[in-house]
């Protein structure tokens, strides 16, 4: 039973660690895609189950790491796209 506890609680570090990554990513490089940084954060998720030796749980894992960037993204686009509208709304009022 402890080691399900431990593996919660590495899919609870790993989730939020690749929620502020994909967010910080997203962020400084406004370019890069959103279902880029999801494929690659499932990615990180599978070989992380492996460094953890927990290989039972790998779907869990993947799927954890996706939702997690897959909102982190958007969210930062989504802020992204407010900003640039703000601007262009202020630039063409003054």
């Amino acid at each position: 039973m402890e080691t399900a506890v431990d593996t919660g609680n590495h899919f609870l570090v790993i989730g939020s660690f690749v929620f502020l990554l994909t967010g910080a990513s997203l962020y400084f490089y406004p370019k890069l895609s959103v279902l880029l940084m999801v494929f690659l954060s499932m990615m990180f998720g599978f070989i992380y189950t492996f460094s953890i030796e927990a290989v039972n749980t790998a779907l869990t894992a993947v799927l954890i790491n996706g939702v997690s960037a897959a909102l982190g993204g958007t969210s930062v686009k989504l802020l992204n796209q407010r900003i640039r509208l703000k601007k262009t709304t202020d630039e063409s009022a003054g």
